[in-house]
């Protein structure tokens, strides 16, 4: 083969990986399947590839056959830190049906964190790892207020975890105060996940008070044993601490009037029903 034929070789492999890559990132894994397998056909020992259709692979539910993607790289590359990490946490689930997927919510708007809007917390009363485990990061959050709890559920319905307590009393007021709040997931091991809570309404009656006052501290601190893995995101990221806070100081003034919501509803109907 010759220099020009090598590289322009290069150049093909090189073009089809950056298309697989850009389809996990809109999160439309069968056509990732699809992509990864097709460089598999031309370059059958390419350990990224392997890897890449193992996540995929996994995201359909395909877990046996990502299983046997995983353990490919394995065999290239014995000591492959990804392989390795990604097949143990398979061999914890089951060939299961894939969950619905949103495609393209791997990153956006959510996870552009504002001070005073965003906040970002650990679950409390997590999920079995297997549960876990089917999550990944940019995924939106159901929460589902219950008996004075805010329950986290997945996009297949499946319970998650709770949100800590004092973060509860302070959404079930801001809600009733007629804000709106989404969450989706930040990062997720084993034995952790990291939800980032985003303000995406704001009603009137509450323009004197922010939703999460900036009082942080670093994640190291609220780490639990053996949930390591799920603050891989980064030594930068900061969570808030509210294990001493309920409301800021001036929060009863501003939670005056109480006007019953639910999250979800359209900005407009709280506008038009003012202090009732």
């Amino acid at each position: 083969m010759t220099s020009t034929q090598i590289q322009a070789q290069k150049r093909q492999k090189e073009d089809q990986a950056k298309k697989a890559i850009d389809l996990a990132m809109q999160s439309r894994w069968s056509d990732a399947v699809e992509a990864n397998e097709a460089i598999l056909d031309d370059f059958p020992d390419d350990l990224e590839t392997y890897n890449r259709l193992g996540k995929a692979l996994t995201e359909v539910g395909r877990i046996r056959d990502a299983e046997a993607a995983f353990g490919r790289s394995l065999e290239l590359s014995p000591h492959n830190p990804i392989a390795r990490k990604n097949l143990d946490r398979l061999q914890q689930l089951d060939d299961t049906e894939p969950v619905d997927m949103i495609h393209g919510c791997a990153v956006g708007n959510t996870f552009i964190e504002e001070i005073g809007k965003t906040t970002i917390t650990v679950l409390v009363n997590l999920a079995k790892p297997k549960v876990l485990l089917k999550e990944a990061p940019g995924r939106p959050v159901k929460l589902q207020s219950e008996d004075g709890v805010f329950k986290a559920i997945g996009l297949g319905g499946a319970l998650l975890g709770q949100i800590e307590p004092r973060l509860t009393v302070r959404l079930v007021r801001l809600i009733k105060g007629g804000n709106m709040y989404e969450a989706a997931i930040r990062s997720v091991g084993e034995e952790a996940l990291l939800l980032i809570v985003r303000e995406v309404y704001k009603h009137p009656s509450q323009s004197g008070a922010m939703s999460f006052p900036p009082k942080e501290i670093p994640a190291r601190g609220m780490i639990l044993s053996g949930s390591q893995e799920a603050f891989d995101a980064g030594d930068d990221d900061t969570l808030k601490d509210w294990s001493n806070d309920d409301t800021e100081p001036g929060d009863d003034d501003a939670f005056g009037p109480v006007i019953h919501r639910i999250i979800g509803n359209n900005p407009r109907d709280d506008d038009a029903s003012g202090d009732d």
